[in-house]
């Protein structure tokens, strides 16, 4: 099995062992919306640390080029009451030093049993999933002293976020993803590099 075979089959396995059976009917009967559209905009980070060093952003030094992106989602079933599973697909483009476009697919699990909910609408989320995009960045380019670095344009796609809605107006979302791909240590073409995207964006659910 490659790693294209393992990660699809991880969003498989996913959605089996945690969707249950009347997922559509509770769906149905809180009249929850199914479908969602999402766009954002955000920095990447020149040296993919934005886990361990927030700063790159607001230091430009950290910088590498601007992100911009849509999606679209489909929210499959709520389970144990507070957790949602969706699934997603998203096109975007990366500018203005590699000029690459992006396309990934995703299953998010996410939380909104927050006590604070009926003030402040709160959930957050990540995900399980693949990236493509049409041309490297250079975070993820061999180096002078990596010079034989593996590099893949697929890679897995890992974008936890925090999204916010006013409890009367819970359509609309905004949220602050971190855009995150990566070779999982190795298991996508032996790529142990990644680079990451901090983006701010909306979301209407319909």
């Amino acid at each position: 099995m490659n790693w294209l075979e393992k990660s699809l089959a991880a969003c498989a396995i996913l959605a089996a062992s945690v969707l249950p059976s009347e997922a559509g009917s509770l769906l149905q009967q809180t009249g929850e919306p199914r479908w969602s559209a999402s766009i954002f905009a955000g920095i990447t980070d020149q040296d993919s640390q934005m886990f361990k060093a927030p700063r790159a952003v607001w230091d430009r030094s950290l910088r590498e080029e601007s992100i911009a992106g849509v999606a679209l989602a489909y929210r499959a079933g709520r389970f144990w009451n507070h957790f949602t599973l969706e699934f997603e697909g998203g096109v975007g483009g990366r500018f203005p030093d590699s000029n690459a476009s992006e396309a990934w697919a995703a299953a998010f699990v996410r939380f909104d049993g927050f006590p604070w909910k009926h003030m402040l609408y709160t959930s957050v989320g990540a995900s399980i999933g693949v990236d493509y995009v049409s041309k490297l960045p250079a975070s993820e380019l061999p180096t002078a002293g990596w010079p034989d670095r593996p590099t893949s344009k697929l890679l897995h796609y890992f974008a936890p976020e925090i999204a916010f809605a006013l409890p009367d107006r819970r359509e609309h979302e905004v949220f602050a993803r971190i855009h995150h791909r990566s070779g999982v240590w190795g298991l996508f073409d032996g790529v142990h590099g990644a680079s990451d995207a901090l983006v701010l964006g909306y979301r209407y659910r319909f």
